[in-house]
């Protein structure tokens, strides 16, 4: 069955929107960033070359004469001449990184995929309100405070860093949800079990641990014996492709990074007693997930103008995720894991 969200993402209507998202981007070089430091201004021919790559190579299930149609510099025009008909106000917008990230994934959220991701990642958990979740990664709270309003079960979000973890406390206890989906700082070199979990989560997290083994067989410690479950994404690369540019500019911007490989975490996961039973590549639709958030967050400044000190913060996050997303096409992986522990 297919995911919804790939469906979205490869209309021709979207499709458009990249193309246009293209060309607005080289406005924003104009005006956006021309406050940012030198050093990150790559970050714009970069991109380009990412989302046009990405348009190339993108799978779309209407046909080559539809997407045409839908895309022409004809129709392009037309709708720019449409929406200058149609003058929005703007204003002067002052956010933090938080906010930044909240513009491009969603209220709440840190993490590409929306709603939608969160629904495909937890659904073979069968929860209710007699689970007890660990989310390992639990970022703003998002997925912690879903499934407690979802499923009313308990949800212990971790966080290793503390400006998130902060403020995803915050918004859990603004949502009602302080007791039922609090979110607390953690050190992955200090974590130990203090209860045991009917299942765990975790996005993106152990490729961001040094020490792992010690680390593993913690998290094994919180997860109940004779049927727990867990269910994790991460980043996975095989060391052969280490050297490669894109791969190399990557780890430079994301200097704390130490994926395993696939083989490498199915072999730890059974050596410790699970069935892992999902190891699945989910690259394409992580990086659709990217796209569409770069897309929400170049909408969203046509009407909000950032400051100075946003446009920093904004020419970052943009070279944060342009740099991950060349490491996709150089070796870099995606996959989502789901294990029961005997």
């Amino acid at each position: 069955m297919g995911n919804p969200v790939t469906k979205i993402i490869e209309t021709p209507a979207l499709q458009a929107r990249v193309l246009r998202l293209r060309l607005f981007l080289v406005g924003l070089a104009r005006d956006y960033w021309k406050d940012a430091p030198l050093h990150v201004n790559p970050t714009l021919q970069r991109f380009l070359s990412l989302s046009r790559n990405w348009r190339r190579t993108s799978k779309s299930s209407a046909s080559s004469s539809e997407v045409k149609e839908k895309t022409s510099p004809e129709s392009s025009v037309n709708e720019e001449r449409a929406g200058d008909s149609e003058k929005e106000e703007t204003r002067v917008w002052s956010a933090d990184r938080i906010q930044v990230m909240e513009v491009m994934w969603g209220a709440g959220s840190s993490f590409p995929g929306g709603e939608e991701y969160i629904n495909a990642l937890t659904s073979p958990l069968g929860l209710n309100e007699e689970t007890s979740v660990l989310d390992m990664g639990a970022g703003l709270g998002d997925l912690a405070r879903k499934l407690a309003e979802d499923y009313k079960c308990y949800v212990m979000g971790l966080e290793m860093d503390k400006t998130l973890a902060t403020r995803g406390m915050v918004m859990s206890i603004a949502a009602a949800k302080g007791k039922k989906a609090p979110i607390t700082f953690y050190d992955p070199a200090e974590y130990s079990a203090t209860r045991k979990y009917d299942c765990i989560i975790a996005r993106e997290v152990f490729c961001r641990v040094i020490g792992k083994e010690k680390f593993f067989k913690a998290i094994d410690s919180s997860l109940k014996n004779g049927g727990g479950q867990i269910v994790f994404t991460e980043l996975v690369m095989a060391p052969a492709v280490r050297e490669r540019p894109a791969i190399r500019s990557w780890l430079e911007r994301e200097k704390s990074m130490a994926p395993l490989t696939q083989i490498e975490l199915i072999k730890t996961w059974k050596g410790m007693g699970y069935d892992l039973r999902i190891a699945e590549d989910q690259t394409a639709l992580y990086k659709n997930h990217v796209l569409a958030g770069l897309v929400s967050l170049v909408s969203y400044m046509k009407t909000n103008v950032p400051d100075p000190d946003t446009k920093i913060i904004v020419v970052r996050e943009v070279d944060f995720w342009s740099r991950r997303f060349a490491a996709f096409g150089q070796g870099l992986k995606y996959y989502r894991f789901y294990g029961i522990k005997h």
